[in-house]
């Protein structure tokens, strides 16, 4: 409890201002539907819908949509589940199945869940970013920072729409936190470990972000130059990455 007391004072301005910027984008989460604002929001969604059914059905879960990733698909999936479950538990009083109340829902309540869940990740990604910069440079670094991204209208756009486009956000801050730590101390297997899962997860959401093997690599030669070989990690990190890949979008190896 004490912690937590401690950890609200230590960054108490940062917070204010994450929730009253929160406060003012928050109604912006209700905005435009029927006309989307990003096509891409009823094409995650409705792949998302689409696995449920599959489910539903006992038919395979590979939601068939290849410009992107698996990993968000079933995300969104299980997003859209809660509310099923939700209807079905307290708004169902003709006793409908599943399956059947999963068609007489109205679509906008499963864009309004898939957009609050953005909001809640875009909201978590700032926040990394303001401890990655506390921690690397200054308090007042991190607060200006973070206040520059909240105040962004990129920022206004991703929270407020769903797409995949905040886990990019997300496993980029992640990515730029964790080529810190590794550059800093290169034998903490644990750094290593989390960057192989926010690389493979990542490569299932968006497949470009294979890329984000690039900082790895640049710290990785750039040890090999100073004499100091670390083969295993390098074994370790890719291993970690196609297993987390794998599990995110099965259907790859599964229709291979």
């Amino acid at each position: 409890m004490n912690s937590k007391i401690n950890f609200i004072k230590e960054n108490f301005l940062v917070i204010l201002i994450l929730v009253v910027i929160s406060f003012y984008r928050l109604p912006l989460i209700w905005e435009s539907y029927p006309i989307f604002k990003n096509l891409d929001e009823p094409y995650l969604i409705n792949s998302g819908l689409r696995v449920l059914n599959n489910l539903y059905l006992n038919k395979s879960l590979d939601p068939e949509f290849y410009h992107w990733g698996s990993f968000p698909i079933y995300v969104s999936a299980l997003l859209n589940s809660f509310v099923i479950l939700y209807n079905f538990i307290f708004l169902n009083p003709n006793s409908l199945s599943l399956e059947s109340l999963s068609y007489s829902i109205e679509r906008i309540d499963f864009h309004i869940v898939n957009r609050l869940f953005s909001f809640i990740l875009m909201n978590f990604s700032v926040l990394i970013f303001y401890y990655f910069c506390k921690k690397n440079f200054n308090n007042f670094i991190a607060i200006s920072s973070s206040l520059i991204l909240l105040i962004s209208p990129g920022y206004s756009h991703l929270s407020t729409t769903a797409t995949i486009d905040h886990w990019n956000v997300l496993f980029s801050v992640l990515i730029i936190y964790y080529s810190f730590e590794i550059y800093k101390n290169f034998s903490i297997t644990k750094n290593l470990v989390i960057y192989g899962i926010i690389l493979g997860i990542s490569v299932a959401t968006k497949y470009f972000n294979f890329l984000y093997v690039v900082p790895f690599l640049t710290i990785f030669f750039s040890k090999i130059k100073k004499k100091k070989l670390y083969l295993k990690k390098l074994t370790i990190i890719f291993a970690i990455s196609l297993t987390c890949f794998a599990l995110a979008m099965p259907y790859v190896f599964i229709n291979f």
